[in-house]
């Protein structure tokens, strides 16, 4: 069974694709469209972080320009989870929400994911990650193994 986790940014979706019958993982960074394509062409199962419910604005930083872009890049992220959330309702495919993780600012790094890899004897094949990846692999770990 392939399990698909996917974390939503504003350009591109961090992709985890668990394969349980041969205990493997693979990651992509993929567009809104090549996430489509796959529920479309690809069995599984499909979760997604669910940050529709979230609020999008952002008042954390000191410069206001800066508070503007990272806040227009929550929005982005939003509003493609939003979309693909609505492509699925509209296209009956089944795509589970999930809670997002709450990381209390740490963003975890390629080693920490190597590292919780090997602890649960699961193999892969990637030999760097980028953020988006590391998230999505994050949501499975913890998801598929925690039962968050």
């Amino acid at each position: 069974m392939n399990y698909y986790y996917l974390d939503p940014d504003s350009t591109k979706f961090g992709v985890c694709q668990y394969d349980s019958n041969e205990n493997f993982l693979r990651v992509f960074s993929w567009s809104l469209f090549a996430v489509i394509d796959c529920l479309n062409y690809r069995n599984g199962v499909y979760y997604l972080e669910n940050i529709i419910d979230l609020k999008s604005n952002f008042h954390g930083a000191k410069n206001e320009r800066v508070a503007f872009k990272i806040g227009e890049c929550v929005g982005r992220c939003k509003q493609n989870a939003i979309l693909l959330n609505e492509y699925c309702t509209h296209s009956n495919i089944k795509l589970n929400l999930i809670r997002p993780l709450n990381k209390h600012g740490h963003k975890i790094n390629h080693n920490e994911i190597i590292t919780a890899l090997k602890q649960r004897k699961i193999h892969y094949s990637f030999t760097r990650t980028n953020q988006d990846e590391r998230d999505a692999i994050e949501l499975f770990l913890h998801h598929y193994f925690v039962g968050g």
